[in-house]
């Protein structure tokens, strides 16, 4: 989580997670696959919790499409009119 707020200003955090809520489509792009996955994990753990923690009510439920890494192969899925929180390599884009 701490790498998201370093990687990223609060306010850009902040327009991310509003973009969530309205359910429209987040795409993040990195040349490191890490910083992708890590960046999509706190995103999603600020929004849900974490699902270990099966006795605490999640405040929000993310019903369409997850992806930390979406591969080159699958590219084509960014433009999928369906809400999603996926990142990409900047390499392949």
């Amino acid at each position: 989580m701490f790498q998201l707020f370093h990687l990223l200003s609060i306010p850009n955090i902040l327009v991310i997670l509003r973009v969530l809520l309205i359910e429209r489509s987040v795409l993040l792009l990195s040349t490191q696959l890490s910083i992708l996955t890590n960046t999509a994990e706190s995103l999603k753990e600020l929004l849900w919790g974490r699902e270990k923690t099966l006795s605490r009510r999640q405040p929000f439920v993310w019903s369409y499409t997850y992806c930390p890494v979406l591969p080159s192969e699958m590219k084509r899925f960014i433009y999928s009119p369906m809400p999603y929180l996926m990142g990409i390599s900047s390499n392949i884009m």
